[in-house]
């Protein structure tokens, strides 16, 4: 009997060790061995960090890895792919959120940069709109080449002639020119000469897009990491 009970007592120790909060340590940081109250579990070091699991996300929209969205669930995400980014990401029940940067912050770095250029915008896209308006270009240029080109951020459309041969069409980086469109379009009856587009675009191997076929081409669209085809005639 006294086995019986000393048993019991042990295994209630260990049922409630086993619901109680719990504080990790290395010993660096000193103090008692005691959990904040408000916390489940805290991790204490002055050396070292909290290694969150490796994952390689495909959009945040899609849970995957994962079989399904799980509200608070946390990562760092490996590779950059569709719209994720190298990070660490939380979910909200319904898709990944990117936890090492926010809106706050990038507006509060657009009110800095107003304050030193004389901009009165209160959002990047706006900052972006009111310095075209201050620069003495077209934003709606339209390109006309029979020659190897790249592309600038004012150009509009840009025309591809290829009647005495080969034209290729460099995009600039996707990256931070979230919104910027182009038209690509081969403006030639020539279907021996082509018009090729390179560039980081979504869905095309090597980011080569290439056409022979006249007055043929792209309608693309910068979604702030790569290039996104949204139309083609």
């Amino acid at each position: 009997m006294r086995l019986i009970g000393l048993l019991i007592v042990l295994f209630s120790i260990y049922i409630n060790m086993a619901h109680a909060q719990q504080k990790l340590s290395d010993g660096s940081e000193g103090g008692e061995f005691v959990a904040n109250t408000n916390a489940i579990l805290e991790l204490a070091s002055k050396s070292k960090g909290l290694l969150h699991a490796r994952v390689a996300l495909e959009r945040t929209d899609l849970p995957a890895p994962l079989s399904t969205h799980v509200a608070g669930m946390m990562v760092f995400n490996t590779t950059p792919k569709n719209d994720v980014v190298v990070g660490i990401y939380y979910n909200d029940g319904s898709k990944w959120v990117l936890a090492s940067g926010s809106a706050d912050a990038n507006a509060s770095q657009v009110d800095y940069d107003n304050e030193a250029s004389g901009l009165q915008s209160n959002s990047v896209q706006e900052a972006i709109d009111e310095l075209w308006s201050k620069l003495d270009v077209e934003k709606t240029n339209i390109v006309e080449t029979g020659v190897d080109y790249t592309a600038k951020m004012n150009d509009a459309v840009i025309l591809g002639d290829a009647s005495s041969g080969h034209v290729t069409i460099t995009l600039p980086p996707a990256t931070g020119n979230k919104g910027k469109k182009y038209t690509i379009k081969k403006e030639d009856t020539n279907e021996d000469g082509y018009v090729n587009v390179i560039g980081n675009i979504i869905g095309v191997p090597a980011g080569n897009l290439y056409t022979a076929l006249p007055y043929s081409g792209w309608d693309l669209v910068s979604d702030g990491a790569r290039w996104r085809i949204i139309n083609k005639f």
